[in-house]
């Protein structure tokens, strides 16, 4: 216990406030450490300075920097969130190569998948998989998975891909919702049958659900 006189209730809250202001100033300190040690615009005397008061004075120093410095901390944030969510859309959006030769319906021109994820080898796997009380053993189950972690990632990202990827679909949209989609593509194109299924996945989702 933080204080003497044995356990009461109010030495008990006292503990628990106690334990709770460590924790915040803890916290505070990490995302004031964390913003400075980030930013450009302060030099490398500055920026002693700042650990100097932290350590020296360290609640008065992080209401200090937080007041002075509180705007800025939020645009960095901003800047730092948004730069990325570019590098996902762009790491994303460059990946998916089969989708744009899709959408122009260039389908023969796509360039064959291998492993996993090529629609040959995972199509009887989605198939089974909006099948409730499917099973097939845990090779069959883990095949399962991979479709549905494809189907799923493709749909988390559809929103944050770039203007050529980019699809929305519902909130309330699940992976077992776009798989009998993809499929349907599939049958009515054997040609995808060589493709990448994330491929696949984001030509339908884009065609099913194109964001307004």
């Amino acid at each position: 216990m933080l204080f003497d006189g044995g356990f009461t209730f109010a030495n008990f809250l006292a503990d628990v406030f106690s334990i709770f202001i460590f924790v915040l100033w803890l916290w505070l300190l990490i995302t004031v450490f964390g913003d400075l040690f980030r930013r450009h615009d302060v030099s490398g005397v500055g920026k002693v300075a700042w650990v100097i008061l932290l350590i020296v004075l360290p609640y008065i120093g992080i209401f200090a920097y937080i007041l002075t410095q509180g705007r800025g901390m939020a645009e960095r944030n901003k800047e730092q969130a948004q730069r990325a969510q570019d590098q996902i859309r762009k790491a994303v959006g460059t990946a998916l190569v089969g989708a744009v030769l899709l959408s122009v319906g260039a389908l023969a021109q796509v360039p064959e998948a291998t492993g996993p994820y090529r629609v040959s080898n995972i199509k009887s796997a989605c198939s089974t998989a909006i099948k409730s009380g499917s099973s097939g053993g845990s090779e069959r189950a883990g095949m399962e998975g991979v479709c549905f972690g494809a189907i799923s990632t493709v749909m988390r990202f559809g929103p944050m891909m770039n203007d050529r990827f980019r699809f929305c679909p519902p909130a309330t949209a699940k992976p077992s919702d776009a798989i009998p989609i993809v499929l349907k593509f599939i049958e009515d194109n054997p040609q995808a049958e060589k493709l990448d299924i994330r491929d696949v996945a984001n030509y339908a989702g884009r065609q099913t659900w194109p964001c307004q």
